[in-house]
């Protein structure tokens, strides 16, 4: 019998590549441990915080050549996307035969969000047919009316959460209005949803998604979230070219990048914190 699987280390090392190449998306300033990945984030800071990132990336757009990297690794970042549907087909993309998608989103019951009405699987689909963006603003009365405001901001006074919410809500849209970036939590998710969501993309798609884990609880240190580990196959020509790609990024660690890649400099960090 496999020991329990209730740390990042111990899941990593049942369904990751050793030394594989791969990508993290949103690390913010927690990275998950015991990977040494590329680093994207559509932020360079965030909450008066620089992000960890070396990249500029969308978790739907992400800077990386299709069926180059071994994994894409997230943690708590798929709930902050208005399109999940998008942002997982780009992380299928991306990925090379055999790859892995690893990733935590937040179980309802265990977050702020446990008031609220958990999401259709359905309804992301489609979100994603009707092209929605980032600057959707679709759940911002949802999320700012119905969430455990105490929860969400634990430092504000009891008698101050009233006006907290009001000016967060109006906050967002004036965001909205003039096509800022926003952080929120578009969607729900809790034990029932997260693999019915997966085959359901597998299914309209046509692709070859093998869930190979789905980890309540996780991890230990912190028990509020859902892993989940999704082996990615492909037909034959993407095969080839993941092989090519392997081989160029053995010679070349770089490799993956697409040209186009734009790199996130100090300098942007300390501009934007300014």
């Amino acid at each position: 019998m496999p020991p329990p699987i209730e740390t990042h280390e111990n899941a990593i090392s049942r369904w990751l590549k050793p030394n594989g190449v791969g990508v993290e998306i949103g690390a913010f300033t927690t990275p998950i441990p015991g990977l040494n990945p590329f680093y994207v984030d559509r932020f360079a800071e965030y909450a008066g915080q620089p992000c960890l990132a070396d990249y500029w990336g969308d978790a739907c757009h992400l800077p990386f050549r299709s069926n180059s990297l071994d994994y894409v690794a997230s943690s708590h970042v798929l709930e902050h996307v208005a399109n999940p549907v998008a942002a997982l087909l780009d992380w299928h993309r991306v990925l090379a035969h055999g790859g892995v998608i690893y990733m935590v989103i937040p179980d309802r019951p265990f977050t702020f969000d446990h008031p609220r009405e958990l999401t259709d699987p359905e309804h992301m689909w489609a979100d994603y047919e009707n092209e929605v963006n980032q600057y959707d603003g679709t759940h911002i009365y949802d999320f700012v009316d119905k969430i455990d405001w105490p929860m969400y901001r634990p430092d504000v006074a009891p008698e101050d959460l009233d006006s907290d919410r009001t000016a967060f809500r109006d906050q967002l849209i004036y965001v909205l209005e003039h096509k800022k970036d926003f952080n929120m939590h578009f969607h729900v998710f809790e034990k029932s949803n997260p693999e019915q969501f997966i085959q359901l993309i597998a299914k309209k798609k046509k692709l070859s998604w093998k869930i190979k884990g789905c980890v309540n609880s996780f991890p230990a240190d912190c028990p509020n979230g859902i892993l989940m580990a999704i082996r990615v196959n492909k037909g034959w020509i993407e095969r080839f070219k993941s092989w090519v790609n392997r081989f160029q990024t053995r010679r070349k660690k770089t490799y993956p990048l697409l040209p186009s890649a734009k790199p996130i400099s100090a300098s942007d960090k300390m501009r934007l914190s300014c």
